[in-house]
């Protein structure tokens, strides 16, 4: 995010562009070093050193690793202010005790151990953060993880589809309160399974099956007339409704939504849920939702890699920005498309890589700009205001 306070100096920070000097002014200001903070690859010994001279331990936490020289990880490590040299550790730290996501890497520069050490940590919470940040973990490592004894640690362990829970876990999971709901998610289900899971009062197990990827016709049939926005939606999404079963079951929701209903709200406007079928889809079944009435369909859409040019030119022209935002991470995106979204609406933080990263990026124009801020900016020709 810009710094709305100084919102030229945060930007002027983030410019990949700014030269040394530039920077090292910035970091005497505390938007300056905000946008600094969010740049990306190794700072300069002499920014790095303006920022310990003008910045607190805030500004300290992300001095760390190859983002700094080993002459600077040295100088941190001395720094006579405690608060300085325990930052980044103390951070992570608190990162691990609230739950909060953070990278594996992370977890191992702050406490000294190789993953392979702190997946067997003393602290639940420490093992159930390696859970969550080491994706590809084998196979042995995830077995472990699901025999914790810590059910916030079993949780963690299945969070997501990989690395999968092996088939001859999945009865003992789905019987296993803190993990259930997760993998009624994604494991495949047997029709047994399926019907016990739909025989649960807990609405939160049936949206989660309802999401199932892996679910027989038959089984979406029988999620139809389930009466809960979120089941509608995601039986809405699925690849064995025809056109007219996907109209009703879209009708229903907003019918409630346009009634008040917040779970319709949510259903429709929130939910993270995608037909991610669609994207192994032959090509020609593909581009019959090009003009699809639904934007999630649309965007799984401007997510493939294989469309003609006809059909990315009306990506980029679609109405809702996260279709165009989407097509635009396509590798070959046009630069005067690049520029127009990100001057128009900025950059989207979390999800990576940035438009602004991208390799057409500026193409069009770079020999005509000096330095320029990006999504809270200065203009070009603008006096640069560092006075």
């Amino acid at each position: 995010m810009t710094s709305l306070d100084h919102p030229q100096l945060s930007g002027l920070g983030r410019n990949p562009a700014a030269p040394q000097d530039v920077l090292v002014r910035l970091a005497a200001h505390k938007a300056g070093r905000h946008g600094i903070s969010l740049r990306r690859g190794r700072l300069e010994d002499a920014v790095v050193e303006a920022l310990l001279t003008h910045g607190g331990d805030d500004d300290a936490v992300g001095l760390h690793g190859d983002r700094i020289s080993p002459e600077m990880r040295r100088r941190v490590a001395e720094h006579p202010d405690p608060a300085i040299r325990d930052a980044y550790r103390d951070f992570v730290h608190d990162m691990v005790d609230r739950k909060a996501r953070i990278g594996i890497g992370d977890l191992e520069e702050a406490y000294g151990q190789p993953r392979t050490a702190l997946v067997s940590a003393p602290s639940s919470s420490l093992r159930a953060a390696v859970a969550r940040a080491w994706y590809d973990r084998p196979l042995a490592v995830q077995v472990e993880l699901l025999a914790d004894p810590d059910p916030q640690v079993r949780a963690a362990a299945t969070e997501h589809s990989q690395p999968g829970v092996p088939p001859e876990w999945r009865e003992r999971c789905l019987a296993d309160p803190a993990v259930c709901v997760n993998v009624a998610r994604y494991i495949p289900l047997t029709s047994e399974q399926f019907a016990q899971l739909m025989q649960s009062e807990e609405e939160e197990v049936h949206q989660a099956v309802a999401g199932n990827p892996h679910l027989s016709a038959e089984m979406v049939a029988r999620l139809l007339d389930i009466d809960d926005p979120l089941v509608r939606v995601a039986a809405a999404q699925s690849r064995h409704v025809d056109a007219e079963t996907r109209d009703r079951l879209y009708a229903l929701v907003e019918a409630e939504r346009t009634n008040g209903n917040v779970e319709a709200e949510v259903a429709l406007s929130w939910t993270f849920a995608e037909p991610d079928w669609l994207r192994g889809a032959p090509l020609n079944e593909r581009m019959t939702y090009l003009d699809c009435r639904y934007t999630t369909f649309r965007r799984v859409l401007a997510s493939c890699h294989d469309l003609p040019e006809e059909a990315w030119r009306r990506l980029d022209n679609d109405p809702e920005l996260m279709v165009r935002r989407a097509a635009a991470r396509r590798t070959n995106t046009p630069p005067e498309v690049l520029e127009g979204l990100v001057r128009a609406h900025g950059d989207v933080f979390h999800i990576r890589p940035l438009l602004v990263d991208h390799p057409g990026r500026w193409a069009c124009a770079s020999s005509s700009r000096g330095v320029s801020s990006v999504g809270g900016s200065t203009g070009v020709g603008m006096r640069c205001p560092l006075g």
